[in-house]
This record gives C-alpha cells, sequence and structure tokens, in this order.
C-alpha cells in the first residue's frame, strides 16, 4: 500500500509539472509563430518569449525543491498584472477573433502576494476561458469588505449542470486533451493567499470566474 501511495504522489506531481510549465510554453510558442511571419516585431515578442520561458523554469524549480506549490510574497501593483497577464495574451486571443475587454482602473492597487503565481493562475482561467468557444471575455474587479474580488466572464460552452461541483477536483476534466489540474491548482494558490476562488455559470451564458484576494 505504502508503494501504491508513493507511485500516485509521484504521478499527481508529473501531471501537475506537465500541466504548468505548458501554459507558459503555450504562450511562448504564439508568439514564436508570430515572430516567424513578421520578423520585424522581435523587439516587441522576444522579450515576452524570453519571460515566458523564465516562468517555465520557475515553476520547474517550485517542483523540483519540495513538490509544493510555495508562494513568496511582495508588494506588488494588482492591477498592473491583470493588465500585463491580459496585454500577453491579446495578441494569441485575437488571432482567433477572441477579444479580451480587460475594464481595470487606471491606478495603482497593491497587496501583499507572489506575482508569479497570481499570474499563473489569470492564466489558466483565461486559457480556459479561451478554449470553452468564447468571443468576448470580460475582466474586472470590485473592493468589498477589506478584499478585492477579481471577475472572470466568458460567453463560451458554460459547464453542464452535473460536472459544476466536479470543477476544481484533481484529475476531472472535460477537455480530450486536459489533465484537470489547472483548476485544483489555481484554487490552491489563491487559498495560501487567504483568498476564495469559485467558478458559477452565468445566467447569460458562459462561466464566470470570482478570485477573492485581501488588501
Amino acid at each position: 500500500m505504502l508503494d501504491i501511495e508513493e507511485e500516485r504522489i509521484v504521478h499527481d506531481t508529473l501531471f501537475k509539472i506537465a500541466h504548468e510549465v505548458k501554459n507558459p510554453l503555450a504562450v511562448a510558442l504564439g508568439y514564436l509563430q508570430m515572430l516567424n511571419s513578421n520578423i520585424d516585431s522581435a523587439p516587441r515578442y522576444v522579450p515576452r518569449i524570453n519571460d515566458e520561458v523564465k516562468r517555465s523554469v520557475g515553476i520547474l524549480d517550485d517542483f523540483l525543491s519540495c513538490t509544493k506549490i510555495n508562494i513568496e510574497k511582495d508588494t506588488i501593483d494588482l492591477y498592473f498584472l491583470i493588465e500585463e497577464t491580459v496585454d500577453s495574451l491579446k495578441d494569441q486571443f485575437r488571432s482567433d477573433k477572441v477579444v479580451i475587454d480587460c475594464l481595470i482602473e487606471d491606478r495603482e492597487l497593491y497587496i501583499d502576494a507572489d506575482y508569479d503565481k497570481l499570474r499563473q493562475v489569470l492564466v489558466n482561467v483565461l486559457k480556459n476561458a479561451y478554449e470553452a468557444n468564447s468571443t468576448i471575455i470580460k475582466v474586472f474587479t470590485e473592493i468589498v469588505d477589506g478584499n478585492v474580488i477579481i471577475y472572470i466572464i466568458d460567453n463560451g460552452d458554460g459547464i453542464k449542470v452535473e460536472n459544476i461541483d466536479k470543477v476544481g477536483e484533481m484529475f476531472f476534466t472535460t477537455k480530450i486533451s486536459g489533465t484537470g489540474i489547472g483548476v485544483n491548482f489555481s484554487k490552491e494558490i489563491v487559498r495560501m493567499h487567504g483568498g476564495n476562488f469559485s467558478i458559477a455559470n452565468n445566467r447569460r451564458g458562459g462561466v464566470v470566474v470570482t478570485i477573492s484576494l485581501p488588501l
């Protein structure tokens, strides 16, 4: 039984690594493809490719160090983080006629958080919305009772009623090539920040993801 449990832990860890490294590498690949068709855009895309590859290495370092999520908090501008993440995906999404409407106030909002880990969460959620056949993804925030709440709303396929309670469970996925790790991983990162992560169907269609973080 101990051998079986150890094998399960190894498999769980490998799945997490594969899923989380895939996201930044997919973004880097998207920029490389755009760079290949327009070499003059190198000054714009090369720094972003470099950043995404660094994020991949950072993710691997986390898992190799102790196979646990490491949160290193610092004072960060949450609004800048959201805008930077959205901006890094806009060109890639636009090529498939998916619009990200980012309605963030033009000011600073500082919180204690891990910049790269929260960026992973936002990338996971935005890519899920993109892969759900959305045409519009809206991102906005509000401040309620000492918490900042991030809303990410899409107009995609939504979640079947029988699956809504399973979303976020380890290895549960309805995607053919999915691993069922991303939402679970995102929930854990938000929880380690003292926040909450929830998913619900929108009455108008699509999905609403709510991320609450303490100010």
